[in-house]
């Protein structure tokens, strides 16, 4: 009976280390977790979902996609926002693999069910740019400005939009509310530069050059 009780339980102590190893394996990290839950759930769309975003992040693009696509073809969810936040993690991949036409379609199918949503009308706003379409590009700026008046990387990128269409004074208003905000300061710094520049204000614009290259301050990370 003692060798059968301990052989029992040495077998629970082995089965139960092998748990932990397993969950610890898949818990490592996101693209581990989620798939996971995709393996156990696969017709879960938020599980495609967050695994296509998380290798995304890895810059795994053609798998993203994969993920991506079975989450829009998977039963719908009971999250009525899930179809769009699968909208906008496409239009982030079509953004990032240089398809812009795709990327604006489904940027504009994801607003038209996350409409405050500012990430979008910023990516809105970056495709608008590549297209020259500076004026619309302004609008959908300001409009996430509008919903997150905190956030400094907004005003800089209000500032680039203004520093391509010739606004080099509106540029600099924008650089220096992002800088105020005590955002992403170096960016900042380097719309001051380029405005300057545009200005032909070359001592001004070379001084906001070296101090965009982070000479005397501290880099921060946008809100």
């Amino acid at each position: 009976m003692i060798v059968i009780l301990s052989s029992a339980i040495t077998a629970i102590i082995i089965i139960m280390g092998m748990n932990v190893y397993i969950y610890n394996d898949i818990f490592k990290d996101e693209i581990s977790l989620w798939s996971d839950n995709a393996r156990k759930a696969p017709d879960l769309a938020m599980a495609h979902g967050n695994l296509g975003a998380a290798l995304m992040r890895a810059s795994r693009l053609p798998e993203s996609f994969v993920e991506l696509t079975k989450a829009l073809n998977s039963p719908p969810s009971w999250d009525i926002r899930m179809k769009f936040k699968i909208y906008q993690l496409l239009g982030e991949y079509y953004l990032l693999s240089g398809d812009h036409g795709n990327a604006i379609i489904y940027v504009e199918k994801a607003l038209a069910g996350l409409p405050n949503n500012t990430d979008l009308y910023n990516n809105k706003a970056a495709l608008l740019i590549l297209k020259e379409k500076l004026s619309e590009a302004e609008i959908a700026m300001k409009k996430a400005i509008s919903l997150k008046r905190e956030n400094a990387f907004f005003y800089v990128n209000l500032g680039n939009i203004y520093l391509r269409g010739g606004h080099a004074d509106a540029a600099i208003k924008e650089a220096q509310r992002a800088i105020l905000l005590g955002g992403d300061t170096l960016k900042a710094y380097s719309v001051l530069s380029e405005a300057f520049k545009a200005k032909n204000d070359y001592g001004i614009a070379d001084h906001f050059r070296v101090v965009a290259s982070g000479s005397g301050l501290t880099k921060k990370r946008c809100p």
